[in-house]
């Protein structure tokens, strides 16, 4: 079931179109065994007979596509088994998350809002002294290990583009849920050509993580300077506008390498900050950046009217 499982994820499958296939193919195969066994059975036995083999018939094929539902159809998500009812929607009827996303046999009830993480990882990587200007104008990538997964984290580069919006799908998707009154679900924060734009701009930094060829996250990241005032030190810091890991390659530590390479970068460039927002209720975020260093420098406040 394992292999199965391997194999559907590389070949794109998700849980509703997964569901649907699995009850297609029991209802084809139940139709010929039902017609098979009343031909034979009406021969010798009753109609009531006739009726109970038929049911009967009918039952092995749908009841074996239940147990296999159970096994394979859950939502990536939160996990929960997907039921009839979910085949008119589109997204998860507890969570939220959406159906036609790719497979993610890691979820978990608690871990809906934000990537899971492996508190008991560590990540350890060699110390590397980069000129700034050369980090630049230049590709560096930084790889590790976490038992079996290998990741490469780098920036980012305009084929990745496909990839950069299916992941800022997921995202836009968590703070919707977070955020439903702010945040409007089914959208994308940047379109293709902004995507370009910010690409090809040097102050705006994206890096993605590959994991066997494929992007499993990224980060976006704007260089900014403290105005040269009297009354405020003059810095460089990091800004990190955004930061998410792919729903199946959550639980692999994706997001801390991720992390971890951005602070590289930012001493590269001679930043003496990282900062970022973070949403009130996304508690898994912020876990992560607390887990990583991270610590609270000031509160956005708000009221509605």
């Amino acid at each position: 079931m394992r292999k199965l499982k391997i194999y559907l994820v590389k070949h794109g499958y998700t849980p509703l179109g997964l569901y649907i296939t699995i009850h297609f193919i029991a209802f084809i195969i139940a139709v010929p065994l039902v017609i098979i066994g009343y031909v034979l059975s009406s021969k010798y036995y009753n109609d009531l007979s006739v009726m109970f083999i038929c049911l009967i018939l009918a039952l092995i094929p749908l009841v074996a596509s239940s147990i296999i539902s159970i096994s394979l159809c859950r939502c990536p998500g939160c996990g929960r088994l997907l039921r009839f009812e979910s085949l008119s929607q589109t997204h998860c009827m507890y969570c939220g998350a959406n159906l036609d996303k790719k497979f993610s046999w890691f979820s978990e009830v608690e871990d809906e809002v934000f990537p899971r993480i492996n508190w008991n990882s560590s990540w350890d990587a060699e110390d590397k002294t980069v000129d700034s200007h050369d980090i630049a104008d230049t590709t560096q990538t930084v790889t590790t290990k976490n038992e079996s997964t290998e990741v490469d984290v780098r920036r980012a580069i305009v084929k990745d583009i496909p990839s950069l919006l299916k992941l800022l799908s997921q995202v836009l998707e968590v703070h919707a849920r977070i955020r439903p009154d702010y945040f409007v679900s089914g959208q994308t924060k940047y379109c293709n050509s902004e995507l370009e734009q910010i690409l090809d701009d040097d102050g705006k930094r994206v890096y993605v993580a590959e994991v066997d060829g494929t992007v499993a996250g990224y980060a976006f990241c704007e260089l900014k300077e403290m105005p040269d005032k009297p009354f405020v030190e003059h810095f460089k810091y990091l800004y990190i506008d955004d930061l998410c890991v792919d729903e199946y390659f959550r639980g692999k530590d994706v997001a801390t390498k991720i992390f971890e390479y951005v602070k590289t970068e930012a001493k590269a460039l001679g930043c003496r900050d990282i900062t970022l927002n973070v949403w009130a209720g996304n508690d898994r975020a912020n876990a992560f950046y607390k887990k990583m260093g991270m610590n609270p420098q000031k509160t956005t406040m708000e009221i509605k009217l």
